[in-house]
Protein backbone atom coordinates (compact mmCIF):
# COMPACT_ATOMS: atom_id res chain seq x y z
CA UNK A 1 0.00 0.00 0.00
CA UNK A 2 1.69 3.43 -1.05
CA UNK A 3 1.94 5.58 1.81
CA UNK A 4 2.06 9.73 2.10
CA UNK A 5 4.91 9.84 4.21
CA UNK A 6 7.73 9.02 1.89
CA UNK A 7 10.47 12.09 0.94
CA UNK A 8 8.88 12.62 -2.29
CA UNK A 9 5.34 13.40 -1.08
CA UNK A 10 6.68 15.45 1.70
CA UNK A 11 8.75 17.55 -1.15
CA UNK A 12 5.52 17.30 -3.25
CA UNK A 13 3.52 18.68 -0.36
CA UNK A 14 6.51 21.61 0.47
CA UNK A 15 6.42 22.61 -3.16
CA UNK A 16 2.75 22.84 -3.46
CA UNK A 17 2.31 25.33 0.06
CA UNK A 18 5.59 27.04 -1.14
CA UNK A 19 3.36 27.57 -4.96
CA UNK A 20 0.29 28.50 -3.13
CA UNK A 21 2.13 30.85 -0.99
CA UNK A 22 3.56 32.68 -3.58
CA UNK A 23 0.66 33.34 -5.89
CA UNK A 24 -1.65 33.92 -2.97
CA UNK A 25 1.16 37.04 -1.91
CA UNK A 26 1.57 38.78 -5.32
CA UNK A 27 -0.94 41.58 -4.21
CA UNK A 28 2.93 42.15 -1.79
CA UNK A 29 5.55 43.87 -4.27
CA UNK A 30 6.44 44.33 -7.57
CA UNK A 31 6.07 42.83 -10.39
CA UNK A 32 10.04 41.86 -10.69
CA UNK A 33 9.45 40.24 -6.88
CA UNK A 34 6.43 38.35 -8.10
CA UNK A 35 8.46 37.19 -11.16
CA UNK A 36 11.54 36.20 -9.28
CA UNK A 37 9.77 34.19 -6.43
CA UNK A 38 7.51 32.38 -8.67
CA UNK A 39 10.31 31.01 -11.41
CA UNK A 40 11.89 28.95 -8.59
CA UNK A 41 8.53 28.03 -6.70
CA UNK A 42 6.67 26.74 -10.19
CA UNK A 43 10.13 25.03 -11.03
CA UNK A 44 10.25 23.18 -8.28
CA UNK A 45 6.77 22.02 -8.10
CA UNK A 46 6.82 20.92 -11.16
CA UNK A 47 9.71 18.67 -10.56
CA UNK A 48 8.97 17.60 -7.37
CA UNK A 49 5.00 16.27 -9.05
CA UNK A 50 7.44 14.58 -11.76
CA UNK A 51 9.27 12.62 -8.79
CA UNK A 52 5.67 11.21 -7.38
CA UNK A 53 5.24 7.86 -7.52
CA UNK A 54 3.07 6.07 -9.98
CA UNK A 55 -0.10 4.21 -8.66
CA UNK A 56 -3.17 2.50 -9.38
CA UNK A 57 -6.66 4.01 -7.55
CA UNK A 58 -8.04 2.20 -4.96
CA UNK A 59 -11.48 3.87 -5.98
CA UNK A 60 -13.85 4.52 -9.24
CA UNK A 61 -14.81 8.03 -8.48
CA UNK A 62 -12.60 10.68 -6.22
CA UNK A 63 -14.34 13.03 -4.76
CA UNK A 64 -15.55 16.01 -6.82
CA UNK A 65 -13.48 19.53 -6.46
CA UNK A 66 -15.79 22.16 -4.58
CA UNK A 67 -16.98 25.40 -5.84
CA UNK A 68 -14.77 28.17 -4.86
CA UNK A 69 -14.53 29.08 -8.93
CA UNK A 70 -15.49 32.76 -8.04
CA UNK A 71 -12.65 33.02 -5.57
CA UNK A 72 -10.32 31.76 -8.05
CA UNK A 73 -11.26 34.23 -10.86
CA UNK A 74 -11.15 37.09 -8.63
CA UNK A 75 -7.97 35.93 -7.98
CA UNK A 76 -7.03 35.59 -11.88
CA UNK A 77 -8.08 39.20 -12.29
CA UNK A 78 -5.48 40.67 -9.83
CA UNK A 79 -2.66 38.28 -11.22
CA UNK A 80 -3.65 39.69 -14.49
CA UNK A 81 -3.85 43.07 -13.11
CA UNK A 82 -0.44 42.69 -11.90
CA UNK A 83 1.29 41.10 -14.89
CA UNK A 84 -0.36 43.82 -17.04
CA UNK A 85 1.39 43.66 -20.74
CA UNK A 86 3.54 40.94 -19.70
CA UNK A 87 0.17 38.76 -19.29
CA UNK A 88 -1.12 37.49 -23.11
CA UNK A 89 1.51 35.64 -24.36
CA UNK A 90 0.99 33.23 -27.64
CA UNK A 91 2.12 29.27 -27.91
CA UNK A 92 1.90 26.39 -30.05
CA UNK A 93 -0.81 24.06 -28.28
CA UNK A 94 1.04 21.02 -28.92
CA UNK A 95 4.55 21.45 -30.09
CA UNK A 96 5.01 18.05 -30.91
CA UNK A 97 2.02 18.19 -33.39
CA UNK A 98 3.27 18.53 -36.90
CA UNK A 99 -0.08 19.61 -37.90
CA UNK A 100 -0.21 21.90 -35.42
CA UNK A 101 1.41 25.23 -36.56
CA UNK A 102 -1.29 28.29 -35.03
CA UNK A 103 -0.22 29.85 -32.68
CA UNK A 104 -2.91 30.56 -30.03
CA UNK A 105 -2.73 33.64 -27.31
CA UNK A 106 -3.66 32.55 -23.80
CA UNK A 107 -2.87 34.48 -20.60
CA UNK A 108 0.19 33.91 -18.03
CA UNK A 109 -2.71 34.71 -15.09
CA UNK A 110 -4.77 31.77 -15.97
CA UNK A 111 -2.20 29.97 -16.32
CA UNK A 112 -1.33 30.33 -12.36
CA UNK A 113 -4.51 29.94 -11.11
CA UNK A 114 -5.44 26.42 -13.30
CA UNK A 115 -2.46 25.15 -11.54
CA UNK A 116 -2.82 26.75 -8.38
CA UNK A 117 -6.84 25.23 -8.01
CA UNK A 118 -5.38 21.99 -9.26
CA UNK A 119 -2.78 21.76 -6.23
CA UNK A 120 -5.05 23.42 -3.85
CA UNK A 121 -7.78 20.55 -4.46
CA UNK A 122 -4.94 17.61 -4.62
CA UNK A 123 -4.36 19.00 -1.01
CA UNK A 124 -7.85 18.72 0.02
CA UNK A 125 -7.84 15.58 -0.53
CA UNK A 126 -5.63 14.43 2.38
CA UNK A 127 -8.39 16.06 5.07
CA UNK A 128 -8.86 13.19 7.30
CA UNK A 129 -12.72 14.13 7.35
CA UNK A 130 -12.01 13.64 3.16
CA UNK A 131 -11.69 9.23 3.68
CA UNK A 132 -9.70 8.91 0.85
CA UNK A 133 -6.48 5.93 0.32
CA UNK A 134 -3.06 7.57 0.00
CA UNK A 135 -2.82 5.40 -3.37
CA UNK A 136 -6.53 7.78 -4.77
CA UNK A 137 -4.31 10.74 -3.14
CA UNK A 138 -1.47 10.22 -5.00
CA UNK A 139 -3.10 8.54 -8.37
CA UNK A 140 -5.27 12.02 -8.55
CA UNK A 141 -1.80 14.09 -7.95
CA UNK A 142 -0.11 12.49 -10.75
CA UNK A 143 -3.42 12.78 -12.63
CA UNK A 144 -3.80 16.19 -12.47
CA UNK A 145 -0.46 17.39 -13.29
CA UNK A 146 -0.18 14.88 -16.29
CA UNK A 147 -2.92 15.55 -18.23
CA UNK A 148 -3.53 19.41 -17.05
CA UNK A 149 -1.89 21.33 -14.52
CA UNK A 150 1.74 19.92 -15.46
CA UNK A 151 1.35 21.50 -19.65
CA UNK A 152 0.43 24.87 -17.39
CA UNK A 153 3.16 25.16 -15.27
CA UNK A 154 5.80 23.79 -18.37
CA UNK A 155 4.45 27.30 -20.42
CA UNK A 156 4.25 29.24 -17.67
CA UNK A 157 8.09 28.33 -16.79
CA UNK A 158 8.95 29.19 -20.38
CA UNK A 159 6.98 32.62 -20.29
CA UNK A 160 8.28 33.37 -16.91
CA UNK A 161 11.63 32.36 -17.93
CA UNK A 162 11.69 35.03 -21.20
CA UNK A 163 10.32 37.72 -18.49
CA UNK A 164 13.08 37.74 -16.37
CA UNK A 165 15.94 36.67 -18.56
CA UNK A 166 15.22 37.74 -22.24
CA UNK A 167 13.10 41.02 -21.57
CA UNK A 168 14.79 41.75 -18.09
CA UNK A 169 11.06 42.74 -16.24
CA UNK A 170 12.17 42.27 -13.41
CA UNK A 171 14.94 45.42 -14.11
CA UNK A 172 12.52 47.48 -16.29
CA UNK A 173 9.14 46.96 -14.57
CA UNK A 174 10.41 46.70 -10.74
CA UNK A 175 6.99 48.20 -9.42
CA UNK A 176 3.60 47.24 -9.67
CA UNK A 177 1.64 48.66 -12.96
CA UNK A 178 -0.40 50.92 -10.91
CA UNK A 179 2.04 52.50 -8.96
Amino acid sequence: MPSLDTPEVRRYSDAVQRYCGVVRAHTVGSLGRFLREIEPALSWLYGAAADLPEVAPDTEEPPEPGAARDEYQRLQGSLAALLGRYDPYREIFDPSDPDDREPVQSLLSIDLVEILEDVEYGRSLMDPNQRISPADVLWQWRFDFATHWGRHAATALRVVSSLLHTQFVDALEDRRPDA
